[in-house]
């Protein structure tokens, strides 16, 4: 009740909304969602991606998305289990830069937020850890073949690499957004809905079924696979 309090409280002197979730969803190893639809609005060039999760145990690499023209040229945001980090990975034309941080993460408890951009422009990839930027990777990014044509929440789209953990809102920008606009400290997840960029954006508020709706209004509503669990355990 503390912490609601005080999130209220810090909303109140903010323009940003909280839009508090009643339910996230749970996978637990074979469990994902998918959308090949959402893949063709993500840009390639610029954008952004917010997430908020609680991991769970992982004995081997479990993505917490993944969108993909083919193995060349290819997003994903995953757990490597073997060196406990997490990675943001951007692959073009064969060629792969990640960004990765090393906090314990795995099956502490916590909710955390993971923010991850990438730019053509500055060629930068940046990732972020509850609002801390935690390795910003310098490099010429090369350019996509093709946009992409899969996506995938929660496992590496070849029905392998499944996530273990809790997942809400996940939204994807065709920019590269400040984080102060998608986290704020000591605050509920801020509702993007209506944000400038956004091209994806799945809350997992829904309770039930096996549609998770798309908030930000293109209507690529996800489909839940092999039933991952509707929990109240909520950031």
């Amino acid at each position: 009740m503390l912490a609601l309090k005080l999130g209220q409280s810090l909303a109140s002197n903010t323009a940003a909304t909280i839009s508090p979730n009643t339910y996230s969803i749970q996978t637990t190893g074979t469990e994902y969602v998918t959308n090949d639809g959402a893949a063709a609005a993500i840009t390639t060039t610029n954008g952004s991606i917010s997430v908020w999760t609680k991991l769970s145990t992982m004995s081997s690499t479990g993505f917490v998305f993944r969108a993909k023209y083919d193995t060349d040229n290819l997003l994903q945001l995953f757990y490597h289990a073997s060196s406990n980090e997490v990675r943001f990975t951007y692959k073009a034309d064969g060629n792969s830069y990640s960004a990765i941080f090393t906090d314990a993460i795995e099956n502490d408890g916590l909710w955390h937020h993971i923010f991850c951009t990438w730019s053509q422009e500055s060629n930068e990839l940046k990732l972020y850890l509850d609002g801390t930027l935690k390795q910003t990777i310098t490099e010429t990014l090369d350019a996509w073949e093709n946009r992409a044509t899969e996506f995938d929440i929660a496992q590496n789209g070849t029905d392998a690499g499944f996530y273990k953990g809790f997942i809400s809102n996940i939204a994807f920008f065709d920019r590269v957004i400040d984080i102060g606009k998608v986290f704020q400290p000591n605050m509920q997840p801020i509702n993007l809905t209506g944000m400038s960029g956004l091209v994806g954006y799945w809350k997992f508020n829904e309770g039930s079924g096996t549609q998770a709706q798309d908030s930000s209004g293109l209507g690529n509503n996800g489909t839940l696979v092999n039933s991952p669990a509707w929990t109240t355990d909520t950031p």
